[in-house]
């Protein structure tokens, strides 16, 4: 009776879902720009639409994460076009539709005649400046003179006498529906995009070459100015290679710009491991890296586990499950991000008792539907003989831009003894991506394929992962002239 009463509640649920999107998103198919360029008759976006929708309920782990009714809304799509639309006005349509998924890595790409860009990523005059938020403050810098764009007004409060938080929290629609720290990092970068974001407010869609920008500083002085619009990108982020303070002789530094498996990045890892083993404390800096592969937490978790103590698992996940995929496979479905399920022939009696120990704790903040995954795959750390920094403290330095890999490195280190993480939130994702051509392939959809978990139980997509010390950068951190997060870091190690 339990079974079919909560049943009727998630139809129910479901239900009153689309009956809310039906009415109150119409958002998702206005057309932003004129119908210019390429366009797609109804009938080809029916047939590509229905194709998407059979990905997303078949290819798709996160199909159910938010309770979309995204056939409704694909059907609603379909109707709203009474002819044709432009390949472009639709990439933007179906960027703001699988927004709502909260799959960060989800994104919409097409085809703008020499190359695939993203669906928000075609400049229509960008602002000459990056914007930054340094908690309560938004900084505008000139990432190409790693300057502030106003050297005594470092601060941006509106464009067009319009709040640059409500720039941003219109901005919101393009990115994905997860954690704050993603939705305002990412928004940052769209509102740079500047006329696509007047466009999208209906404020005016006519290109404009100048926007009226008002500028304060710490005083709360304030000054306007009619800034012209450009093409070149100020999204570079201003993390330098080198620590900008001086680190003392008995601490080994890293950074890690990006997770990489390329032999030079593997090299550097394993030499800077082999210098720690001569240093009473280390630092690892992941500040700006976005991701990439996880063969640098493989290498480097290893180091910090006691020899004697029993196998680790750091993460786990569940594969969805296509028709292609042959059935219970002994080493899974997820070698590639070292996941495997409990059937893994290369484990030994230890791996086995870690997961059962684990899994009687175990509690997924996200039930995954009854059909359609794999069983769980496990990314399991295995002691080491001569580990370079057992025993000492590790400090790691994080940030907002933190995701995918980089959120499964911190997600992995989180919590252990001896480690300590310094900084702000960051994104919150974890998906192994896969890209699906449509229309002729002149639009590639990218969408999750597993539902990954961090040891706590929730899912990364969504939950950040959070310092053991919150460090918000100031504004000249961004400029290369300050570092408190580091300076709080050595602070740490000097302590006994």
């Amino acid at each position: 009776m339990k079974k079919i009463y909560f049943l009727f509640t998630v139809l129910c649920f479901s239900a009153s879902n689309s009956v809310l999107y039906a009415e109150d998103y119409d958002y998702l198919y206005e057309r932003i720009y004129d119908d210019r360029g390429e366009k797609l008759s109804k009938a080809q976006v029916k047939s590509n639409l229905n194709q998407l929708a059979d990905i997303i309920e078949g290819r798709y782990s996160y199909s159910q994460l938010n309770g979309v009714p995204y056939k409704e809304i694909l059907n609603k799509m379909i109707d709203r076009v009474e002819d044709k639309i432009s390949i472009r006005n639709l990439a933007i349509q179906l960027q703001q539709f699988i927004s709502l998924f909260g799959d960060g890595h989800a994104s919409i790409l097409y085809n703008s005649g020499d190359r695939f860009i993203s669906a928000t990523g075609r400049p229509d005059g960008l602002l000459p400046f990056g914007i930054r938020k340094s908690k309560n403050h938004f900084v505008a810098i000139d990432s190409h003179k790693s300057s502030f764009f106003i050297e005594d007004y470092p601060y941006i409060n509106s464009i067009n006498r319009i709040l640059i938080q409500d720039w941003m929290n219109e901005a919101h629609r393009f990115v994905a529906n997860g954690s704050k720290v993603l939705k305002d990092f990412r928004a940052l970068k769209i509102i740079h995009n500047i006329n696509l974001m007047q466009r999208a407010m209906n404020k005016n869609k006519d290109k404009t070459k100048s926007f009226i920008v008002e500028f304060y500083n710490e005083q709360g002085e304030k000054i306007e100015k009619t800034i012209n619009l450009g093409r070149d990108r100020h999204l570079r982020q201003l993390h330098p290679d080198k620590p900008i303070l001086s680190i003392p002789d008995n601490i080994s530094y890293l950074k890690i710009p990006h997770m990489d498996n390329d032999d030079n990045a593997i090299r550097k890892i394993k030499s800077w491991l082999e210098e720690s083993r001569d240093k009473d404390g280390a630092i690892i800096d992941i500040r700006g890296n976005t991701g990439g592969r996880r063969e640098p937490l493989q290498i480097i978790f290893p180091h910090i586990m006691d020899p004697d103590e029993m196998p680790y698992i750091a993460t786990l996940a569940a594969y969805k499950l296509t028709s292609e995929d042959r059935l219970n496979q002994t080493d899974g479905y997820l070698s590639d991000r070292f996941l495997f399920p409990k059937s893994y022939q290369r484990w030994n009696e230890n791996h086995i008792l870690s997961i059962n120990k684990f899994m009687e704790n175990f509690n997924p903040k996200w039930q995954l539907p009854e059909q359609g995954f794999s069983d769980w795959h496990y990314n399991i750390m295995s002691p080491i003989d001569n580990p370079a920094l057992f025993g000492k403290k590790l400090v790691i330095l994080m940030d907002d831009a933190n995701f995918s890999a980089s959120d499964v490195f911190l997600g992995a280190f989180k919590g252990r003894e001896n480690v300590t993480l310094i900084g702000v939130p960051s994104q919150g994702g974890s998906a192994r991506a896969k890209t699906y051509g449509l229309f002729s392939r002149n639009i590639r959809v990218r969408l999750a394929t597993i539902a990954s978990f961090k040891r706590d139980g929730n899912i990364y997509d969504g939950n950040p992962t959070h310092p053991d010390i919150v460090i918000y950068p100031s504004p000249s951190y961004f400029i290369g002239e300050s570092d408190e997060i580091l300076s709080k870091a050595l602070e740490v190690l000097a302590t006994s």
